[in-house]
């Protein structure tokens, strides 16, 4: 009987000889934009092996703009990117630590945590 995706992921955590290895398809907009039947195909024959988490963080008031178009995108974090092609992320333009000294003064995004933290688990 074959294994489950639970199982193949499982095993191959154990080490204990998955039938093959766990798979998972990581595409970029730019893939579904250029090339939606490509993708779709590879999604049919090789369907992934995890799950997605579930949606439970709350939005960023630092966020700004969207990753994957083009223009300034300012992630949770509060970097700032610059894209200039559709379906892709741009290149940081406005880091938050240039130098090692600079750490001290990040702040991650906290707001985005949810109010519940069990349903994050």
């Amino acid at each position: 009987m074959p294994q489950t995706p639970r199982e193949i992921v499982t095993a191959a955590l154990q080490f204990s000889g998955p039938e093959r290895l766990p798979r998972d398809l990581w595409t970029l907009p730019w893939g579904e934009l250029h090339y939606p039947e490509a993708v779709a195909e590879m999604r049919r024959r090789f369907p992934s092996d995890f799950a997605g988490p579930p949606g439970v963080y709350r939005p960023s008031n630092r966020a700004q703009g969207e990753a994957h178009t083009p223009g300034i995108f300012v992630d949770d974090w509060g970097c700032t990117f610059e894209n200039i092609q559709a379906g892709v992320i741009g290149e940081i333009r406005d880091p938050l630590v240039v130098d090692m000294a600079d750490t001290s003064m990040v702040l991650p995004p906290y707001e985005t945590l949810p109010e519940d933290i069990a349903t994050a688990r």
